[in-house]
């Protein structure tokens, strides 16, 4: 699954409203203001992140390999990833 599909998914199961822009970057839409838009990046950003899994009741529970190289990707950034693929497993049950 592409980042794109993964945070289509992620926001659908958040109910969070969401474009890409013309470079790609996704956006959210501020509830009852069209015109009102914020870059939505939970697989970069921790506070987005942490909403995503908040507003979802995942739980966290940051676990660092030690058979696998985290130093590479980080443990905050495998975090992040693992928030929005349980939020796209979610959204990808839901049929609307």
């Amino acid at each position: 699954m592409t980042d794109r599909a993964l945070l289509e998914a992620a926001a659908k199961a958040a109910g969070i409203l969401i474009y890409f822009d013309d470079v790609g970057q996704c956006c959210q839409r501020v509830p009852g203001d069209q015109l009102s838009t914020y870059l939505w990046e939970p697989l970069e950003d921790d506070g987005d992140a942490l909403r995503l899994a908040c507003k979802l009741g995942i739980d966290i529970f940051p676990w660092q390999n030690k058979t696998h190289d985290s130093r590479t990707v980080g443990i905050e950034a495998a975090t992040r990833r693992a928030i929005v693929r349980a939020a796209a497993e979610i959204g990808k049950s839901i049929n609307h």
